[in-house]
């Protein structure tokens, strides 16, 4: 019996995943609004499907988006109002460039809590502006 409890345990813990390495760090609700992800792992993260949220809207980061160990990854912030403009203009203008990511569904305001959600809908940490 003690066997079959050890090798459970040993299971779930070899199988366990890595998103609790991705931390926010950081947050600016100064225009352009943004928050820093980091991978405080030793290993790379898929952060594809991981969600973004604030209170009533959410951003999911595109598929195949991966953060190598210890990398961070700024993600702009733009309200859908900035969307038509000011956020696809700078959009366009980081496209391409590494450790960047912009979302046009939300914008931050001082105090918002933004949470990071796993793609299986675990918040693996929590900013507030």
């Amino acid at each position: 019996m003690k066997s079959l409890i050890l090798s459970i345990a040993l299971f779930v813990g070899f199988s366990a995943p890595a998103f609790a390495d991705a931390v926010l760090t950081s947050i600016n609700t100064k225009s352009p609004d943004y928050v820093i992800i980091k991978n405080t792992g030793s290993s790379e993260i898929n952060l594809g499907g991981y969600k973004l949220v604030e209170d009533d809207a959410s951003w999911t980061i595109p598929g195949g988006t991966k953060l190598a160990a210890g990398n961070s990854l700024k993600v702009y912030c733009f309200s859908k109002k900035k969307a038509a403009a000011e956020g696809r203009a700078f959009a366009k203008s980081q496209s391409g460039k590494s450790g960047v990511l912009v979302s046009i569904e939300f914008g931050i305001s001082s105090g918002e809590k933004i949470e990071l959600k796993s793609k299986f809908g675990k918040t693996v940490s929590v900013i507030r502006g």
